[in-house]
C-alpha cells in the first residue's frame, strides 16, 4: 500500500513541473551571449514572445531579455529559473520591455491561434511560409492586413519551436528552427 502511495505522490510532482516550452529554444536562449558593445553573439538578435497580460504579448529580441534579467527587475537569481518562467508564460510588465529597443506589444488573434492549435505544424507551416529547401530557414508569409494576426503567426511558429528573425535588408522575417541553433 505504501508503494502505491509514493508512486501517486510521485506522479502528481512530476505533472506539476511539467515545462510548457521548446527545450532547443531554451537551451539557445540559455547559451546566448550577450557583452554588449565588446561582444553580442547573432542569436541574441532573434525574436522570442513574452506573455505580458490577459491575451497579450510582446515580441522582443533574446538580448533584451539578458538585458532585463541582469537589471534584476523580478528579483530572479538564477537566469535559467528567469527563462524557464519566461518560456512557461509568466507574465512581464510590457513597459518594462519597452525601455529596449523593438519591442513590439500585440493582442492573440484568436481564429489564427485556434487554427494553429487543431491543426498539425507541418500544415500551419506550410500554409505560412514560402517554399524553401531546408527544414530549418522558412520565409514568413505575412501579407495580412493588421499587426495582430501577423505577429500572432510568428508567436504560433516560436510556440513550435522556431526563433523568428527580419532580415532588415529585404525586409522579411524568417522561422529558424531552434533545434539547428542548438
Amino acid at each position: 500500500m505504501n508503494k502505491n502511495i509514493l508512486f501517486t505522490i510521485f506522479i502528481i510532482i512530476i505533472s506539476c513541473t511539467t515545462n510548457n516550452y521548446n527545450k532547443y529554444i531554451y537551451n539557445v536562449i540559455i547559451n546566448t551571449k550577450y557583452d554588449y558593445p565588446l561582444y553580442f553573439d547573432t542569436n541574441s538578435l532573434n525574436e522570442i514572445f513574452i506573455k505580458s497580460g490577459d491575451n497579450k504579448y510582446t515580441m522582443t529580441k533574446i538580448s533584451n531579455i539578458i538585458l532585463l534579467y541582469r537589471n534584476n527587475q523580478y528579483g530572479y537569481t538564477s537566469y535559467n529559473n528567469f527563462v524557464k518562467d519566461i518560456l512557461n508564460e509568466k507574465n512581464i510588465n510590457y513597459k518594462d520591455l519597452k525601455k529596449y529597443d523593438s519591442t513590439k506589444e500585440f493582442d492573440l488573434d484568436k481564429d489564427i491561434y485556434a487554427s494553429y492549435k487543431k491543426s498539425e505544424i507541418t500544415n500551419f507551416v506550410k500554409k505560412y511560409t514560402f517554399s524553401e529547401k531546408t527544414n530549418n530557414y522558412k520565409e514568413l508569409k505575412l501579407n495580412l492586413p493588421d499587426n495582430n494576426s501577423k505577429y500572432t503567426i510568428m508567436y504560433c511558429f516560436f510556440k513550435s519551436g522556431y526563433f523568428i528573425s527580419f532580415d532588415d535588408v529585404r525586409g522579411d522575417f524568417y522561422a529558424i528552427n531552434a533545434k539547428y541553433l542548438d
